[in-house]
């Protein structure tokens, strides 16, 4: 992933109004060449519904992901294929992180947001309401902010 942008956006709104889901968890995947994928995140997305990851932060959490499990992890990000997906989370993915990073807040506290403030906002996050998808996107379309339309949960 040779061009990816410093900065990158993603809007998320509902279908049926056309309105910004605030405060929805979301993932980024970014697909190795080599082994396992790397996660970014998760994220809330602001009142505007926007999501915004950070080239530095993808290679920080490549760079701890090679240290923490070194048979897991090879490729560096200009390795990376030439995409990224967006993740919403369903609400047992988010409860089953929020306990594993309490559980072994230890483990993770170098690796990724551990904190009781954090895990807390997280654990309100409106995911629930909505139908859990993964949405991928070409390294190219990344510079423009990105718009993501999610459908309630029936």
């Amino acid at each position: 992933m040779a061009n990816l942008p410093n900065e990158f956006k993603f809007k998320i709104t509902e279908a049926e109004t056309g309105l910004p889901i605030n405060n929805l968890a979301v993932l980024m995947r970014l697909f190795a060449h080599k082994k396992n994928d790397y996660f970014i995140g998760p994220k809330l997305t602001n009142r505007e519904g926007v999501s915004t990851f950070l080239k530095s932060e993808c290679l920080n959490e490549i760079e701890s992901a090679k240290k923490m499990f070194l048979m897991d992890y090879a490729s560096t990000l200009a390795e990376c294929l030439p995409k990224v997906s967006i993740q919403i989370l369903s609400e047992e993915q988010i409860l089953k992180l929020i306990s594993i990073r309490r559980k072994n807040r230890k483990f993770w506290v170098d690796f990724c947001d551990c904190t009781e403030d954090f895990l807390s906002k997280l654990s309100k996050a409106t995911n629930r309401l909505y139908q859990q998808c993964e949405i991928e996107f070409k390294e190219g379309q990344l510079p423009q902010m990105q718009n993501i339309i999610l459908k309630k949960n029936a």
